[in-house]
């Protein structure tokens, strides 16, 4: 908790060493407990939402005003990393760029998602689960089950069709304001 309290450790190698706490049988409870006594609120959800999806998520703590950020906070991380790898497939200066630029998504170039058949090996498994806790919209899946289609088709990202995902996507709305939008 010093390291935490001190900033001495990055998110993920925390989050990492507090999954090992949980392993080794340290409650949640307490682990939150003393995560909230040493962190501030941001940085505290931060850290859980990393931690959520799977030692988290069934807490006990599950309906408290925390974990229903926390949760809020997970969805948006997986959110914006379906949706950026989305924009890395459909907008040209994505694409073109995205490995020179200063963010930061999943490939490093569209051509791995391409040769990845994204989204294909997100669909199957994962469509209930993303439509039940509004990560996307039903018809945000859609789309991505059309771009799929898309993909396994032609080998031409600069398409019509592609085009039309991008603005039935967005629907003229910034980018940045739907990726860290949950869906209603």
């Amino acid at each position: 908790m010093l390291c935490i309290a001190e900033k001495a450790v990055n998110v993920k190698g925390m989050s990492a060493c507090l999954i090992g706490f949980i392993k080794a049988g340290i409650s949640e409870k307490e682990i939150i407990k003393k995560l909230e006594e040493n962190l501030e609120k941001e940085h505290l959800i931060s850290v859980l939402s990393r931690m959520y999806i799977n030692y988290l998520a069934d807490s006990v703590e599950d309906k408290s005003y925390l974990m229903k950020e926390v949760q809020e906070a997970y969805y948006i991380s997986q959110r914006s990393g379906i949706v950026a790898q989305f924009l890395l497939l459909v907008h040209p200066y994505v694409r073109k760029y995205a490995g020179i630029s200063q963010i930061t998504f999943l490939y490093d170039s569209y051509r791995g998602v391409y040769e990845d058949c994204w989204p294909r090996g997100l669909l199957p498994n994962m469509k209930d689960t993303l439509i039940k806790s509004k990560v996307l919209s039903s018809k945000e899946v859609s789309i991505l089950e059309q771009l799929d289609r898309l993909i396994n088709m032609q080998e031409e990202l600069d398409s019509m069709e592609v085009r039309k995902l991008y603005e039935d996507s967005f629907e003229g709305k910034d980018p940045l304001e739907v990726i860290f939008t949950l869906p209603m």
